[in-house]
């Protein structure tokens, strides 16, 4: 196939590589690709654009060569060459000539285009330079104007219009025009430098121009795009997926220059297409001035040509244009290809010395050695560097030294004209030479590794042995070694591969970085230097100097490659490269079979140990410790640990030569070996560990018995326990001999095993050994001091007892002698001496207990001395007497001496009765006893002398007393009795007050209820002394609020306080103080108000706030947003001065306070009723919106901006819709990566995780409701567009497999219309043709059939979702048998029987409104179109024999514009019904 260039259709002519493909830089339209192509996850991004090339020599040409064109520039196509694949940019090796371009590097849609392109046929180099002026393929003569795209213009046309070519006069224009030529359209490729056959017009020169420009002023926005399905289409047949080598950055640009190319492409066709409508009509070609196209112009002129079967001379030959267009083409090529010059050839000559140089040590004569891995890198590293060095410094050098002084050459002029291609040439040229170095070395080194065969299976033993015989050394030292619990080998084959790998990269990078030559580097002697020499200079050079001068360019070269495009020789990327990586890979892993086989050998010996590698040494000592092994167990087990550290030596030699590889085996020997003696020793030190616990512990309790011997009790329970301890000494004793017998036996055991023993552990065998003993003389000097003290205790005890009854006798004759007590002079001193006897009695009675418990431990029998609780008992009338009169004698002296001022006159006359009461009741108790009865008798007389006198206290001493009831008394009396602080009750007796008592009483209750009252409301002002508004920080709203505790305690206050000041305001005694109780009640009746004012504004304030805080609600409700900034100021002014003062005293009473308030709740009044017709409104729009209280849906709308803060709510407004999916956040979005601030919806999510997408363009902008609305209808046509993929899906595969990919609201739709379907074909008698009952059955066991399919899917592996979808169907089907069986027992024969007219049936009616058909659901007279509202992938519970009726019912009433209300038992279907 001919080939064409992307730029021919592209539109790039004015634009470049910009992605402008329209006149004046356009926007070209954009391809997008759906998630659903083959491209997958692959978005198409703007392609970068191409460098401009740098501009020519400004020097004129010599007659013939007014521009050099390489090959690619050339309709003839480019050279042939190996191309293993057209997507791999890595991997042209040149084949070809040497020309100034170097093809290695075109793009891949240039690579395709070159094969695969018809178009080509049309293309010539004229077009190509103009096209491609923008190009990395292009001339480096850049283009001046845009010039058509045709096939007919020829060079002498582009050096009329294009910058840095000469003018040509007529002549050698009308020449060029005859070396044109035509060539075959039934080639293959092209075989002309251009197709044409005779030159073009000056009409259709400008013909052609005028036609571009129509083009170009086409509005690339008024073509449709290009489909999706044509990308999807390119896609798949490019098969992308067959380049899995291919990195994925450069897969991703590779496919989006494709695909952006294809659409310039396209919009290039589109507008061919409209042109050539319009030029259809003559008038518009007329007015248009374009007689001719390019393409009629191609058409009319080529000729049309075939070989013959023969080559006869004259018969079937081409015309005589053939031979100049073979000339013509001669002509080009000796001045565009620049292999045969004497440059190239002396360059040629050079390489020669290098070429044989590898950049890698590689040798294939057996001379290497083996060496270690990083060894090896190291050196190879090491010599790609010197060969680089080499190439820097020697072989660069030379040719900078061949173009300094190039030798001699007829065609050098020539040569020197066309440097700057030449230059090029040259460039390409020597990275032909450094490739092949970099091929040779590839090459070679997997050669290397290739001789090395991996070792037979059955040489295996016999190479573990070193018995085998090695043809060629291994190249690499591999070392075994114990890692953990593993045997590993050291380095494994990753790290080789990895190793090996960046070598031969760094190998590659070797003959990177080289810079192209250049002539501007030259110096001016150098006959290709763009310098000019000086005039007189002298033109000789020596060969030093050439020398010198050749390093110090190369040396300014390298150092300024930073600046330069380096000559691109190859990348790690490339096929053959990473060919050779794979053979070195396979050799690698092929060889790895050998130390494989060694490892396994140690894995199986260390097997045979216990699995010893596995062992951990704490567990095992942990696990021997618990299980309490003999030593005989412990000596196996070391013994055989042992075994394994001498044997490992003789497992393998400890070099083993297994092809590439030499293994080492002597670092595992090591490893198994010490592992193998760790676990021994370990087992020792568990046997030393538990020596050493026993013996502490002998010795422990060794020192325990020494330390309770030596110890000397100073109490008789004391030496009691202490004899009983030493009496069971000797049982204790036989113990612990026994455990000295075993910690000799343990001290035997390790000494035969040479395992050493600290010294300190031999120390404690010592000791405990001396232990027995040392004890005996101890514990018999214990038991002989016990028994003398036991004696002196018992000697002690009996005087202790004699003490005690000489008391207790003694306290007996002091008790009797209170009997003849009867001064009551001295009553004070009876009961001091009544106070201490009981003292007394207390002490022995302590003293017996200690005496009984010293009895108890000798054995003796318990003394018995009731006289002391006897003497207690007597004791208590006694004391109870004497304080009795002491207390009354001083009471009535404090009363009649003591200051008035300071009596309570209820305390008094409380205490002088029961002084009364008790006086009475002791004359009674010892009427008999004369001493003591006048004891009693003189405490009667002095009370009853006092008792006249107490209602005169009660008088004088009230403390509702003010200085108005003081003057009342003296107007009464005569005289003033006010007291004074030294004013005694004798005092107030002798002023002979009793004739005015009664009047003076009168007045002293009067001011005992005035006082009442005055407490009062003291007590009520000091209930709010400390109570202050508690205020807490409302959110971030920069205010507070009142807190709940405070506010409940002040209306608990306000509430109590009102009913008592209001009670108190009725009282006859309130007048002294009537204006300070309103006062009062006017305080808190407005505190009240407050309180519940501010309560009521600041629930509204709370409620509204962050509505109004929404931008959205302030724009949608002004008005009200106005009333709210002012009910906000007022609450936070009011906020404000609380917490200034928050005291409730003085805050209540701020001034205006009550009415601002007052005012506030009025305009929250209006505000609320605002926004509940807003909200109705918002509900009129959506209706799904009734179902959210006011709460939830301002929440939605104060958040507009916040398209997540929907989600919460969407199960009350789509009973199955969980959340939307913004962004991409759900797993199987169309989405690769989440985006948090996407407003884009992709789909649906169900309570139980279903997703369902939604398609493209729909997004959650402006108000709430609005998109909520396209959210259901979106949601209504992808429902419908799913239900229709799976009607068409369910006749093209069978059932089992289709449930696996539909959703379960679908499965169950689609299953119920092909349900329907089926069972109405068998009632129409054509399923079974003529035999409706027949038709049925077979229904039925088709659907019997389905129903064992679904089991066996329910019985394998799921995902939840898949199981509760498949579970539902299940139901279902079973519900669908069910009726089928009804129909067969019933002999249903037509569905037109109320049997079948009954059931809720489904169909898929292709003629619905819709586009694409609908499911339309019958039953009886009920015809409805289903209405798609997503219901999730929720199980179905029971379907029962009431659900058809509640079906039937419901759908009739619904048929009639009516409701309905399931009703009945539990467990019949109500909700699975609705």
């Amino acid at each position: 196939m001919p080939p064409v260039n992307r730029a021919e259709h592209g539109g790039r002519a004015n634009g470049g590589m910009n992605g402008n493909g329209g006149k004046g830089g356009a926007p070209t339209q954009r391809i997008e690709i759906d998630e659903g192509s083959p491209l997958g996850a692959q978005a198409c991004s703007p392609p970068k654009p191409f460098k401009a090339p740098k501009p020519a020599s400004k020097m004129g040409a010599p007659n013939g060569a007014q521009g050099h064109f390489s090959m690619d520039n050339m309709g003839g196509g480019p050279p042939k060459m190996s191309m293993p694949s057209p997507f791999n940019s890595c991997s042209m090796t040149k084949a070809s000539a040497t020309y100034e371009h170097d093809l290695m590097f075109r793009t891949p849609s240039d690579r395709i285009a070159s094969y695969f392109s018809p178009n080509a046929l049309n293309l010539t180099k004229s077009v190509l330079k103009d096209k491609l002026g923008g190009s990395a393929f292009s001339s480096p003569v850049p283009r001046a104007a845009p010039v058509p795209a045709n096939g007919n213009l020829d060079q002498s046309t582009m050096s009329r219009g294009g910058q840095g070519y000469e003018e040509e006069d007529d002549e050698d224009f009308e020449a060029a025009e005859e070396r044109s030529f035509a060539f075959s359209r039934q080639r293959a490729l092209p075989l002309s430098h251009d197709d044409e056959i005779t030159a073009l017009s000056e009409e259709e020169r400008d013909s052609h121009v005028r036609y571009e420009m129509f083009l170009d002023a086409i509005d690339e926005g008024v073509i449709a795009p290009i489909k999706q399905q044509w990308i999807d289409n390119v896609c798949m047949m490019a098969r992308l997926d067959t380049f899995p080598d291919i990195p994925g950055h450069i897969a991703d640009g590779m496919i989006n220059d494709t695909l952006e190319e294809m659409n310039m492409l396209y919009l290039r066709s589109v507008k061919q297409s409209i042109s050539e409508y319009v030029l259809l009509n003559a008038d518009e070609r007329k007015r248009l001035k374009v007689p001719v196209t390019p393409e009629e112009s191609s058409v009319e002129r080529r000729i049309e040509f075939k070989f013959g079967e023969t080559m006869d001379r004259g018969n079937n030959m081409p015309p005589a244009t053939w031979g100049r267009s073979v000339a013509l083409a001669r002509d080009i090529m000796s001045k565009s290809l620049f292999a045969v010059n004497s440059c190239a050839l002396e360059l040629q000559n050079t390489w020669v010395a290098y070429e044989d140089q590898l950049l890698l040590d590689v040798r294939l004569d057996g001379s290497h050695r083996a060496s270690e891995l990083d060894r090896y890198k190291v050196a190879q590293i090491d010599h790609s560097e010197t060969v680089r060095n080499t190439l820097r410094k020697k072989w660069y050098p030379s040719i900078v030294q061949t173009f300094l002084n190039p030798p001699p050459d007829d065609g050098l002029d020539a040569l020197i004209y066309s440097k700057h291609h030449v230059f090029k040439a040259i460039g390409v040229l020597m990275t032909r030479q450094l490739r092949g170095l970099v091929e040779t070395t590839c090459t070679s080194l997997a050669r290397f590794f290739e001789e090395f065969l991996p070792i037979p299976e059955d040489q295996i033993p016999m190479a573990i042995t070193g018995k085998n015989e090695v043809k060629i050394m291994p190249a690499f030292y591999v070392k075994l070694v114990v890692s953990g619990n593993h045997i590993r080998i050291v380095p494994g084959l990753d790290e080789i591969e990895s190793s090996l790998s960046s070598m031969l990269d760094h190998a590659v990078g070797a003959c990177e970085g080289f810079p192209p030559l250049d002539p501007s580097c030259l110096p001016p002697y150098s006959p290709f230097s763009d310098l000019e020499q000086p005039p007189n200079e002298d033109k000789s050079i020596s060969v030093e100097q050439l020398q010198a001068d050749s390093i110090s360019i190369t040396t300014q070269l390298f150092d300024g490659i930073e600046g330069v495009s380096a000559l691109r020789v190859a990348r790690s990327e490339e096929d053959s490269i990473v060919s050779t990586k794979d053979r070195i890979r396979a050799v690698l892993a092929a060889n790895m079979a050998g130390p494989r086989a060694v490892v396994e050998q140690y894995e199986k010996y260390v097997q045979e140990f216990m699995n010893l590698l596995s062992l951990d040494p704490y567990k095992l000592g942990e696990e021997y410790k618990a299980a309490q092994h003999p030593l005989s167990q412990y000596e196996e087990d070391i013994l055989k640990f042992r075994k394994a550290a001498d044997d490992v030596l003789d497992v393998t030699v400890n070099d083993v030569f297994m092809g590439l590889f030499a293994v080492q085996t002597e670092p595992v020997k090591r490893g198994i070996a010490a592992k193998a003696l760790q676990m021994a020793e370990v087992l020792l030190s568990q046997v030393l560990a538990d020596n050493v616990d026993e013996m502490n512990e002998v010795c422990m309790r060794f020192e325990a018995l020494n330390s309770r011997a030596m110890e000397k009790p100073k109490e008789s329970h004391e030496m009691k326990k202490l004899k009983a301890f030493l009496e069971a000494a000797p049982k204790e004793q036989a113990q612990l001999h026994a455990k000295i017998i075993n910690i000799s036996k343990r001290v035997n055991f390790l000494h035969n095993l040479n395992k050493e023993v600290p010294d300190e552990d031999m120390l404690l065998n010592t000791k405990t050994y001396m232990w027995p003993e040392k004890i005996v003389p101890v514990l018999d000097t214990a038991m002989e001091r016990i028994v003398n003290q036991e004696e002196r205790m018992e000697d002690a005890l009996r005087a202790r007892q004699k003490k005690f009854e000489d008391e207790v006798t003694a306290t007996t004759e002091e008790l009797q002698s209170f009997a003849q007590c009867g001064d009551a002079k001295y009553a004070s001193q009876y009961l001091e001496q009544a106070v201490k006897l009981q003292g007394t009695l207390e002490a022995l009675v302590e003293e017996l207990a200690a005496v009984n418990e010293q009895e108890e431990i000798f054995g003796w029998n318990p003394t018995v001395n009731p006289t002391v609780d006897e003497n207690l008992r007597n004791l208590e009338p006694y004391d109870g007497l004497f304080r009795a009169v002491t207390e009354a004698q001083d009471n009535v002296e404090s009363w009649m001496t003591g200051s008035i001022i300071g009596l309570n006159p209820e305390q008094v006359e409380n205490d002088v009765d029961t002084m009364w009461r008790t006086s009475y009741k002791l004359c009674k108790t010892y009427a008999d006893s004369g001493p003591l009865l006048k004891l009693a008798e003189a405490m009667k007389t002095t009370v009853g002398n006092f008792k006249p006198h107490v209602p005169l206290i009660s008088v004088l001493c009230n403390g509702g007393l003010r200085d108005r009831h003081w003057e009342q008394f003296a107007e009464c009396v005569g005289f003033s009795i006010k007291p004074h602080e030294k004013t005694s009750l004798t005092n107030m007796i002798e002023r002979n007050l009793d004739p005015y008592l009664t009047k003076l009483e009168e007045i002293s209750e009067s001011a005992s209820k005035e006082w009442s009252l005055e407490k009062n409301l003291e007590k009520q002002l000091g209930e709010w002394q400390g109570m202050n508004f508690e205020m807490q920080p409302y959110r971030d709203s920069g205010t507070s609020i009142l807190s709940g505790g405070a506010v409940d305690e002040i209306q608990t206050i306000l509430d109590d306080q009102i009913v008592k000041t209001q009670t108190m305001l009725a009282s006859p005694y309130i007048k002294p103080f009537e204006a300070r109780a309103k006062d009062w009640e006017s305080f808190l009746l407005i505190t009240q108000d407050v309180m519940d004012l501010w309560l009521k504004v600041q629930a509204q304030w709370l409620y509204l706030e962050s509505i109004f805080a929404s931008d959205d609600i302030k724009k949608q409700m002004p008005k009200e947003a106005e009333r709210f900034a002012k009910v906000d100021g007022v609450f936070r002014g009011t906020v404000a001065k609380c917490l200034e003062d928050p005291k409730v005293l003085v805050f209540t009473r701020t001034e205006g306070l009550l009415d601002s308030l007052k005012e506030s709740f009025d305009l929250l009044e209006l505000i609320n009723k605002g926004l509940n017709a807003y909200l109705e409104q918002k509900r009129l729009y959506f209706p799904r919106f009734f179902f959210l209280s006011n709460d939830e849906l301002l929440e939605i709308l104060a958040q507009t901006r916040n398209v997540q803060a929907v989600q919460p709510h969407m199960m009350k407004c789509f009973d199955a819709i969980k959340g939307l999916d913004f962004g991409g956040q759900h797993a199987q979005s169309p989405l690769t990566q989440f985006d948090e601030n996407s407003v884009d919806i992709y789909g649906i999510i169900s309570p139980e995780n279903e997703y369902v997408t939604m398609g493209k363009n729909l997004k959650a902008r402006g108000e709430v409701e609005n998109w909520l609305m396209a959210v259901e209808k979106r949601m209504v046509e992808s429902l419908r567009q799913l239900s229709k993929e799976s009607v068409v899906d369910y006749t093209q595969r069978p059932r089992k497999d289709w449930v696996k990919d539909h959703g379960g609201q679908i499965l169950i739709t689609t299953s119920q219309i092909y349900w329907c379907k089926g069972a109405e074909q068998a009632l129409d008698g054509e399923l079974v043709a003529g035999n409706p009952h027949q038709g049925v059955q077979q229904w039925y066991e088709q659907n019997v059939e389905y129903l064992g399919d679904m089991v066996m899917l329910v019985r394998g592996e799921l995902t939840p979702l898949q199981r509760g979808a498949f579970v539902a169907l299940i139901t279902i089907d079973v519900h669908n048998r069910d009726i089928l069986e009804y129909l067969i027992n019933d002999k249903t024969d037509s569905k037109h029987d109320f049997n079948w007219q009954m059931r809720i049936r489904y169909y898929w009616d292709e003629n619905a409104p819709t586009p694409g058909g609908d499911c339309r659901i019958q039953q009886v007279t009920a015809d409805f179109w289903f209405a798609h509202e997503y219901l999730g992938a929720s199980f179905r519970l029971v379907i029962t024999p009431l659900s058809d009726r509640c079906y039937m019912t419901l759908t009739g009433a619904l048929e009639l514009k009516l409701g309905g209300a399931p009703a009945g038992p539990a467990g019949t279907g109500k909700t699975e019904t609705t």
